[in-house]
């Protein structure tokens, strides 16, 4: 069991490189360049020059990538350009409201579960059977967002 959750695991952090590494690159290849959200068409050649050093966006593309994934791994994430304080604390502001949606979510979904599985299993080949049958898969088949 330990090496199935082990592999399920590695397996993830494996994944979530990759989805890091294809976003990094998505957003090179996309048109302008990364940094032209921050540049107002009024700043000055040498101040667009300079907060381009700064977020070295005047680096070679390995070496943004590398500086930007080991910083992402050692949990430098920077800071929101939206609510100008660090990433973390804005995401720690959130996880708690996530969780307590997540959770409710869970236990509704189980429980509307529960009871149209009995009603389906106690009611079988009539006609809410095959009602709850369609719903649900209508219902599974919906995607996820």
């Amino acid at each position: 069991m330990m090496v199935l959750v082990a592999r399920r695991l590695a397996a993830s952090g494996v994944l979530l490189l990759l989805v890091l590494s294809l976003l990094f690159f998505l957003l090179h290849l996309a048109p302008g360049e990364p940094g032209a959200v921050l540049l107002d068409p009024r700043v000055p050649p040498s101040q667009a020059a300079e907060l381009r050093r700064i977020f070295q966006l005047d680096e070679p593309l390995g070496r943004q990538y590398l500086g930007w994934m080991g910083a992402f791994l050692r949990g430098q994430w920077g800071t929101s350009f939206v609510h100008q304080r660090p990433v973390r604390s804005v995401l720690a502001a959130a996880v708690p409201a996530t969780l307590i949606l997540a959770a409710a979510a869970l236990i509704v979904q189980y429980a509307a579960g529960l009871v149209l599985g009995t009603a389906a299993a106690r009611r079988t080949g009539r006609w809410p059977d095959h009602l709850i049958r369609v719903a649900s898969l209508g219902l599974y088949s919906l995607p996820v967002f």
